[in-house]
Formats: C-alpha cells, sequence, structure tokens
C-alpha cells in the first residue's frame, strides 16, 4: 500500500444503537458504556460505579471494538469485583469498516477496503439471566482447577522453607540458596577433584 495513501479511516467504534447490540429484550434504562482505545479505566469505571449504584439500574452493557477489547474485559472484571452478585453474558462478533484509498500515481484506480474488526459485549446484570445463553457466567464463578493448583504451589514452596532450621546468622532463604549451590554433584560428572591423563 505503499502507492496509495489513505482517504477516509472508517470508525469501528461508532455509537451502538439497541438494534445493533446482539443481546435481546433489554430496558429502556441499560447502562451503555462504549469503551474506546484511549479511554481511562478511572473515567469509565467512575461513571459505571456511579450510575450502577441507583436501584432501577439493573444492566449494564460495555462494548469494546479492536483494541479496546482488553480495557472492556477489565472494567467488566473489576465491575464483578465491586458487585459479587453480577451475572455475565459475553457476545463477540465483528464491525465491519470501509476505508478509501487514493493512488500517489494516476495509472493506478482508486481502492476501497472493507474490513471486519473484533467487537465484544458484555453484558452485566443484578437479575439472574438466562443459564443456556451461550457466555453466560454466573456469579462469583472462579474455575476450583486453577485455584487448587495455586494453592498447592504455594503450599510447597513453603513446606521447602519450613524444613530449613532458623538460625542467628543466616536467613531460612539465604541457606536454601546455599544448600542449592553446595549439592553433590551426579555421579559421571565433572568436578574440580577430576584429574584429566592423556593415555
Amino acid at each position: 500500500m505503499e502507492n496509495y495513501t489513505r482517504l477516509s479511516r472508517g470508525k469501528a467504534d461508532q455509537e451502538d444503537d439497541r438494534s445493533t447490540l446482539p443481546f435481546s429484550d433489554l430496558p429502556e434504562n441499560t447502562i451503555h458504556i462504549r469503551v474506546k482505545a484511549g479511554s481511562k479505566l478511572r473515567n469509565l469505571l467512575g461513571f459505571a460505579m456511579k450510575t450502577f449504584k441507583e436501584e432501577n439500574k439493573r444492566h449494564m452493557v460495555i462494548a469494546g471494538v479492536g483494541k479496546a477489547i482488553n480495557k472492556s474485559i477489565t472494567c467488566a472484571e473489576i465491575m464483578k469485583r465491586k458487585y459479587k452478585s453480577l451475572h455475565q453474558i459475553t457476545k463477540i462478533g465483528y464491525k465491519r469498516v470501509e476505508e478509501l484509498w487514493e493512488p500517489k500515481t494516476e495509472e493506478l484506480d482508486k481502492l476501497k477496503v472493507t474490513r471486519e474488526i473484533p467487537a465484544m459485549y458484555i453484558l452485566l446484570c443484578k437479575d439472574p439471566l438466562d443459564n443456556d445463553e451461550l457466555g453466560y457466567q454466573a456469579p462469583g464463578n472462579l474455575n476450583s482447577f486453577w485455584k487448587d493448583e495455586a494453592m498447592k504451589d504455594k503450599k510447597q514452596t513453603q513446606k521447602k522453607f519450613r524444613a530449613i532450621p532458623e538460625s542467628s546468622g543466616e536467613t531460612r532463604r539465604q541457606k536454601f540458596r546455599k544448600k542449592q549451590r553446595t549439592k553433590p554433584e551426579r555421579e559421571g560428572s565433572w568436578s574440580e577433584g577430576t584429574k584429566v591423563e592423556d593415555v
């Protein structure tokens, strides 16, 4: 594309109206947060928490397109930590963007490029949602496997350091490192006392 200059860049993060959202039957007072790549989390969360405190606000949609998807996920996860009983449905899709490119030389034609950019929509609700809906997450739904693995690793590390007796001079960690350095060499490996002779 070095022979072309972009005339117009399509906007992927245009305002979503209720008809384009992938959720059905949303009430009129649904909070809609559109996250952009340059949005500050502090501002997004400040607005979200302030408006979600109201009793009549029960639904919130957080939408992010392209580079803003990471921020929208972060925003939703922080909201779920603040409000422990939130139900979540996540939908993933694409937004179509059209760009016009003009050639730098006369023998080339103008180009119209259509790109599809990934988009994510996260619905958070204080009320229970349909469990059978794809992308549904119940409140406090943590994967027990990862939790159990993290606890097992932590216990093994603590056990290693407990096995080393406490002394006045060195800390447990220093003794553990010293012990690791002075482990006996395996049989058949080279050590300092080994002599090599020509035959």
